[in-house]
């Protein structure tokens, strides 16, 4: 009996590290994502955004973030989906702006072509 109650310790504590490491690398994922958009390297970060949904959606079918052990984790985790919302809001009105910049650009040459003509 004794073995079989070490047995079931030994594998809920594999469990619970397994768990942990799975919430400590969303967390490292979406803090290399960040970075990445940051960086305007869209390329990288569009695996780190498919990995990231990945283990959200384990961590989410194990029910980890209502485990009260994880609620620091999770309150980071919410921020840096927040902040990687509000990167990509910046750098797409960022685009947004070049794009008017351009276009601006090229009406005036255009007009200055068609003066010369």
């Amino acid at each position: 009996m004794t073995e079989t109650l070490n047995t079931q310790t030994e594998t809920e504590t594999l469990d619970e590290n397994s768990d942990s490491r799975m919430v400590e690398q969303l967390e490292s994922t979406l803090t290399e994502h960040l970075q990445k958009l940051r960086d305007y390297d869209i390329d990288g970060a569009m695996p780190l955004a498919e990995e990231a949904s990945r283990l959200s959606q384990d961590i989410a079918g194990a029910g980890l973030f209502d485990k009260a052990e994880f609620n620091d984790e999770r309150r980071r985790i919410d921020d840096l989906y927040a902040e990687i919302g509000l990167a990509i809001t910046g750098k797409r009105q960022e685009v947004s702006d070049k794009l008017v910049e351009i276009r601006e650009g090229i009406e005036t040459l255009s007009a200055t072509v068609d003066n010369k003509n």
